[in-house]
């Protein structure tokens, strides 16, 4: 009979074991599919990141593309700016040289007059 009790308690502690043995797999199995969960979630959030990294490369990019024809359109309105001061230039001191060949004409042909009024009087 205390061979049979044996028995029946070595039972008992091996269905504990077992029951407890069981339990723990089924934590370890939980605790398995959340961490495939947080790594799916992790490896998703990566995907995400890398997205928007490349988006923010297109972006610049682009911004940069942007900024180099506004740069290229500015030194061109320069240059044309440039050009049409130095044409001005050149038409104001052309015209301030035609001022001064007539104003010397009319200084001439006024000293003419002068001098034929001077004969004309001086023969009077």
């Amino acid at each position: 009979e205390k061979w049979r009790a044996a028995e029946i308690a070595q039972e008992e502690r091996r269905e504990a074991e077992a029951s407890k043995t069981i339990g723990l797999a089924a934590e370890i199995s939980l605790k398995a599919e959340a961490v495939d969960s947080l790594k799916s979630e992790a490896e998703s959030r990566q995907q995400l990141l890398r997205e928007m990294e490349a988006a923010l490369a297109s972006e610049h990019c682009a911004v940069l593309s942007a900024v180099t024809e506004l740069k290229a359109e500015a030194n061109e309105t320069r240059a044309l700016a440039q050009a049409e001061l130095s044409s001005t230039r050149g038409a104001a001191l052309r015209a301030a040289l035609q001022q001064e060949h007539v104003e010397a004409e009319i200084k001439a042909e006024y000293e003419v007059v002068a001098n034929l009024r001077q004969e004309s009087l001086s023969d009077g």
